[in-house]
């Protein structure tokens, strides 16, 4: 079955932008550890992405602890539902991808790839976002969110790369504005420039495939529009108040250090 599973997963990520870890020992399932902030990526506070069936992972935080900037409406709205039905999509799309292949219908493989790319994607994109968030200290305790350190090697990397993180900001929140439609924009590793760099990808694509994600942030109209409405840039300028660069250098650390994450 393992066999078949990794033909589903190649035959649907091949053509994307979007790849599985294969061997990371930072890949510790959420529920194993009971993750929280403050666990360091070896405890396991990331969701395995390998593992079928998928699961909805818990977050580490109340629904309302994002308050004020994003909502315990918008939370339980994107966590329960859009992220849920990624999942259960997830494992509807991939038994019957496996079914496919061991028919040899390769008409439904062609018809099965596109959906089970979207569906896996979200939901890996997903189960990183939650990760990307804390509370604010300033509205809840023990929260990291906006909390930046300048002096972090993420910190560093990015005056080297940006020059500060105002700047870095800034053009997040620019490029984010100007996707169309629905999609994300990352913070990326560039392995091969060896930089950081921003970039955006449509829908549910992830860059993991050439790339590695450190921030990531989700565009589409369900992350923010039952609190921002059409104010894509305001929903932008609120998000760093509760981004988590303490989970964001772990996981620029761990790259650095040539135990990549991903």
């Amino acid at each position: 079955m393992r066999s078949v599973l990794a033909s589903v997963a190649a035959l649907a990520l091949s053509s994307s932008v979007l790849a599985f870890p294969t061997s990371s020992p930072l890949l510790k399932r959420e529920h194993e550890s009971g993750g929280n902030d403050t666990a360091e990526y070896g405890d396991g506070p990331i969701v395995d992405f390998q593992s079928l069936p998928a699961e909805l992972p818990p977050l580490r935080y109340e629904y309302n602890a994002l308050e004020p900037h994003i909502s315990e409406a918008i939370m339980r709205f994107h966590h329960d539902f859009h992220h849920s039905s990624f999942v259960n999509n997830t494992n509807a799309l991939t038994t019957n991808m496996t079914r496919a292949i061991e028919e040899g219908d390769l008409a439904q493989v062609v018809r099965l790839t596109n959906p089970i790319q979207l569906n896996v994607a979200g939901h890996i994109n997903h189960a990183m976002f939650w990760h990307t968030l804390s509370p604010n200290p300033a509205n809840h305790s023990g929260g990291y969110g906006g909390v930046y350190d300048e002096s972090s090697t993420l910190g560093q990397q990015i005056t080297e790369n940006f020059g500060s993180i105002e700047r870095l900001k800034g053009i997040m929140e620019a490029m984010g504005a100007a996707v169309p439609g629905s999609g994300w924009v990352w913070l990326i590793w560039d392995r091969q420039n060896q930089a950081l760099d921003v970039i955006t990808t449509a829908n549910q694509l992830n860059p993991a495939a050439t790339e590695v994600p450190i921030i990531g942030i989700d565009v589409w109209e369900h992350a923010y529009y039952l609190d921002y409405y059409n104010r894509r840039p305001a929903y932008l300028r609120a998000i760093w108040n509760v981004i988590n660069w303490n989970e964001a250098n772990k996981r620029f650390t761990a790259e650095a250090s040539g135990n990549s994450w991903w």
